[in-house]
């Protein structure tokens, strides 16, 4: 309270008044996320996306009618749960049904039927937000000292720290009633509509006004989605099919991480979401993320005990900008995170509704992923002559991408990643958690690193990555030359061979096409052309063209293809590109003849016809062998890409690949 209230005097602004009960004789106001969360249900009916479900399996001797009249105590004590919503001109009040005997059913386990087939029933089971209460139970008997309660609530009057308080308040009543003992509960200050009423008369004015220009500047400008990688492309409107997977984080990295808070000044939570946003960040290379994250909102006393739809969200944004090692990362968290907390009054439904963000219906708005420290108080007593334990019950659904939610145990941390599963794999989960573990044990360790240098990958993956994957070394004859020496070699030893045949009848055998491109490889060692040096090959496809390649290789060079059939500016970006990459004073060779000369764009090239002028001077070189320049390791050729997303791409080719490639090629067909 005291914060609060220096909090509000600093921002100028009046202090909350309390909560009191009002009048119940009209229709009452729904909260703001009531207000939204009806919305949805009418839009998306019949799906279970908003209820709440749980269970708890019970051994030992049960009181079942204890339990029942416990069951039915808490559903007259909390107006919440037997509130409907009735649609009055189109728009929803809240009527708070009187005091009813909640129908229980009890059933026996048939044989051969499934707990998990009930449990699925009753949570799929629409509810009738006009006319139903917000709760339906169920005891199911497994065997005489085995039994199950299964409940559902839906979301529109319950949350997280709800279920706390209704698990409870349960088994103090059930000790109670068991025993022949009154209800043990003291009377409830106020009800939820109490509470609803009252944000709608406070939440009003100047404050609303100073809370959303906080988030109107926090969040400008955002991305409107966080491209993470997923197995599938997202569906045209967002599917909630969902599951989860469980892990956990041992005690020594959870230790590293509370000292490594402690030491920045920061909380674990804050901890926590900066190792989640650089995750993401690296997953999805956007160094802009925005994650929600859900807080109690019960700042009031009087809200503490209420079973309700308190729960709102907030959208933190994380700069990854610059490569921040994560002390540095850390800061801008924990400055962001006080930030948020401190404006955390306004609803997230009014926050959507004032940023007005582009509306896309495959995916939810402003935010796509979601993290949670569970911290709620939650220290249940235990029952009287039975040991309880909670079911883990199937049927998951996903409000959003990815939601991640932590909790510390003596063991250290566990987690859940929630995931939809129209968009991931439970591999691809897998493997994002591995990354997780891996990102929180080296930023415990080594906190000044960069973000881009934190490992992620385990020992195994970084093996199968760079090791197995990336085995590129194959020992094979051809090794150690270059791709013309390939040529010169089948030229030795078939000098008299067909080498070259043209569709104008004309025919080279080895040994005349050697000649020639020695002779050509002479021409061009004279103009300069030495190893990774460019000269363009702009020739049609015809015996010169065999030459002009073979010879700019023996030269040293790298050719650089250039179809005279490109277009005009094509051509004209690449020889302005060559001339970029070409250092020297002569600027590159251009080998092409006359009847392309003139429809080549301008350029700085030196051209060289080779059925023009020059070709009585190349034909008169020595058809020796140029001596040898060139290594594997140099330039063969530049090869640009389309550029059909961009500006085309020259891409850098060396004799060892192409060498290589050819080698595999010959074993891989001669099979």
């Amino acid at each position: 309270a005291a914060i609060d209230a220096a909090r509000l005097t600093s921002q100028r602004l009046p202090p909350p008044p309390p909560i009191r009960a009002i009048d119940r004789s009209g229709d009452l106001p729904l909260s703001f996320a009531q207000q939204r969360l009806w919305f949805l249900e009418q839009l998306e009916g019949g799906f279970a996306t908003y209820h709440l479900p749980g269970g708890m399996a019970l051994s030992g001797t049960l009181d079942t009618e204890a339990l029942i009249r416990a069951l039915r105590t808490i559903v007259n004590r909390h107006e919440s749960l037997r509130t409907v919503f009735p649609s009055i001109d189109d728009n929803p009040v809240q009527r708070v049904l009187p005091p009813f005997d909640l129908p229980v059913p009890l059933l026996t386990l048939a044989p051969g039927q499934s707990l998990q087939e009930l449990a699925s029933a009753q949570m799929q089971r629409p509810f009738d937000l006009a006319r139903e209460p917000m709760l339906r139970a169920t005891v199911v008997a497994i065997a005489p000292d085995e039994h199950a309660l299964l409940f559902t609530l839906h979301h529109i009057a319950s949350d997280g720290w709800s279920l706390a308080i209704f698990i409870t308040e349960l088994i103090e009543l059930y000790n109670a009633f068991a025993a022949g003992k009154p209800n043990p509960l003291p009377p409830l200050p106020i009800q939820y509509a109490d509470y609803s009423h009252w944000q709608q008369q406070w939440l009003t004015g100047a404050l609303l006004a100073h809370q959303l220009a906080y988030w109107k500047g926090q969040l400008a400008d955002i991305p409107e989605l966080l491209e993470l990688p997923t197995d599938r492309l997202r569906p045209p409107v967002q599917t909630y099919h969902g599951a989860d997977l469980y892990f956990s984080i041992d005690r020594q990295t959870t230790d590293a991480l509370h000292a490594l808070s402690r030491a920045t000044g920061a909380t674990l939570f804050m901890t926590l979401i900066g190792a989640f946003a650089t995750l993401l960040g690296r997953l999805s290379d956007q160094t802009d993320v925005v994650i929600g994250t859900p807080v109690a909102n019960r700042g009031r006393p009087e809200s503490e005990g209420l079973i309700g739809f308190f729960v709102n969200t907030l959208a933190l944004r994380v700069d990854l900008g610059a490569d921040p090692d994560f002390t540095t990362l850390l800061a801008r968290v924990r400055r962001m995170t006080l930030d948020g907390f401190a404006h955390q009054d306004i609803p997230f439904e009014q926050l959507v509704d004032a940023l007005q963000p582009t509306r896309n219906l495959s995916h939810a708005p402003i935010f796509q992923v979601l993290f949670a420290l569970q911290n709620a108080p939650f220290d249940p007593p235990a029952l009287t002559g039975l040991s309880m334990r909670a079911l883990d019950l199937h049927g998951k659904s996903a409000k959003f991408d990815i939601s991640l939610s932590m909790e510390e145990n003596a063991a250290g941390l566990s987690g859940n990643f929630e995931y939809n599963t129209d968009l991931f794999d439970a591999a691809t989960i897998e493997r994002f958690i591995s990354y997780f573990n891996s990102l929180l044990t080296n930023l415990a360790s080594a906190p000044h690193t960069a973000l881009s240098r934190l490992p992620i990958l385990s020992a195994a993956e970084r093996h199968l990555l760079l090791e197995t994957w990336n085995l590129n070394h194959v020992d094979h004859p051809h090794a150690g030359l270059c791709i013309h020496q390939l040529f010169e070699n089948q030229a030795q030893a078939t000098p008299d061979a067909l080498a070259l045949i043209c569709d104008d009848g004309r025919t080279l055998t080895y040994a005349q096409l050697e000649a020639k491109t020695n002779q050509l490889a002479h021409h061009l060692r004279g103009l300069g052309v030495a190893p990774d040096r460019l000269v363009g090959v702009c020739l049609e496809r015809n015996q010169e063209l065999v030459v002009a390649l073979l010879a700019t290789l023996k030269a040293g060079g790298a050719y650089v293809p250039l179809d005279p059939n490109y277009p005009p500016e094509r051509i004209a970006f690449m020889l302005s590109d060559m001339e970029r990459a070409d250092t020297s004073r002569e600027g590159p060779v251009l080998l092409t003849q006359q009847a392309i000369l003139p429809h080549l764009p301008p350029s700085r090239a030196r051209v060289v016809s080779l059925d023009g002028p020059m070709a009585a001077h190349i034909a008169a070189l020595p058809t020796s062998r140029p001596e040898p320049l060139a290594t594997p390791n140099h330039l063969a050729y530049l090869i640009y890409t389309s550029g059909s997303t961009g500006v085309p791409k020259g891409v850098a080719i060396e004799h060892h690949s192409t060498v290589t490639l050819i080698h595999w090629t010959q074993t891989f067909y001669n099979q």
